[in-house]
């Protein structure tokens, strides 16, 4: 939870601006001094104006709009690159290595303040560039600035969104919400693992629900949590994976040849229409876990993790 100190200190700061006001979920500013504010103000800038470039790239390239010529010197043009995450994997290695060089040269010699005469973070004009800025009144500049974060913000969540649309990605983070709410059910309802979780011998109802399970006081030992990161990747790398010539139909098929439950009996309307309930099922489902960990958030002053979820919202 946010503290007060917090509040005080940078309620009044750019960007706190209604709906939400001074928002921190995470208490990211509890005690912190205005250097690391303006750390974290700057890492958001930086962020917010790489997610508008990339957020235009997508629209540009996604309506048809490619640079002329070649990407290498076997002949690839690069309108051959498709759009989206399949573009890492598409391109050339020489060409992942241009991009990284040059992001390298903008990060050190570019989009920082070099001579020291930034006005605020994120004031990477140092001296050369202005764009009639100084012409501009103290109020015009600071809704300007309030203009960028803000785009900066819509342009993050809209990144965001195309990364999660790409259906590989939508069908897998609905799965393991699916997962991840019963698992909510489940826990809150009172039914847990039997045993100890750790040699110490805690129990594993002995952990609290929802997020407070990994971020607290009381969250799970740390090499739960190693555990947990291992076993997923190894689901991702070993498992959760389309592997070539094994007979997977669809994207987000990952039989593999081994698993069926019979989907092979199936016409193709039914097949539709199980995959489309898949979907719709994990949309729900990513609302569904979003909706529980903001109200865990939201719930003002006591948050008792073991309540049941219907003692939250009476």
């Amino acid at each position: 939870a946010q503290t007060s100190t917090a509040l005080n200190a940078f309620e009044s700061e750019l960007g706190a601006q209604p709906p939400l006001g001074f928002y921190d979920p995470l208490g990211l500013l509890d005690g912190v001094d205005q250097a690391r504010f303006d750390r974290l103000r700057y890492v958001e800038l930086k962020h917010g104006r790489i997610s508008q470039l990339a957020f235009l790239g997508q629209i540009v390239t996604r309506a048809g709009i490619h640079l002329p010529g070649r990407i290498d010197s076997a002949g690839d043009t690069f309108d051959s690159i498709p759009n989206g995450f399949a573009a890492l994997s598409a391109m050339p290695v020489e060409g992942i290595y241009q991009i990284v060089g040059f992001i390298g040269f903008m990060e050190f010699y570019v989009m920082k303040d070099l001579t020291g005469e930034g006005e605020f973070a994120g004031d990477f004009r140092n001296g050369a560039i202005d764009f009639g800025w100084d012409s501009f009144d103290e109020e015009t500049k600071l809704s300007k600035r309030a203009i960028e974060l803000n785009n900066g913000r819509a342009a993050m969540m809209g990144n965001l969104g195309l990364m999660v649309h790409e259906q590989h990605v939508e069908i897998k983070h609905g799965r393991i919400s699916q997962l991840a709410f019963l698992g909510q059910v489940v826990t809150r309802a009172g039914i847990h693992l039997p045993g100890s979780i750790n040699y110490a011998g805690d129990s594993f109802d002995s952990f609290p629900n929802g997020v407070a399970a990994l971020i607290g006081p009381d969250s799970i030992p740390t090499a739960g949590l190693v555990q947990l990161v291992a076993f997923i990747g190894l689901l991702e790398i070993g498992f959760m994976k389309d592997v070539p010539g094994t007979g997977n139909e669809f994207v987000g098929d990952f039989r593999n040849g081994y698993i069926d439950f019979g989907w092979d009996d199936f016409d193709e309307e039914t097949k539709l229409q199980k995959r489309a309930i898949e979907l719709n099922n994990g949309r729900a489902a990513m609302m569904g876990i979003l909706g529980l960990m903001v109200h865990e958030e939201i719930v003002p002053l006591g948050y008792d993790p073991d309540l049941p979820i219907i003692g939250h919202l009476v």
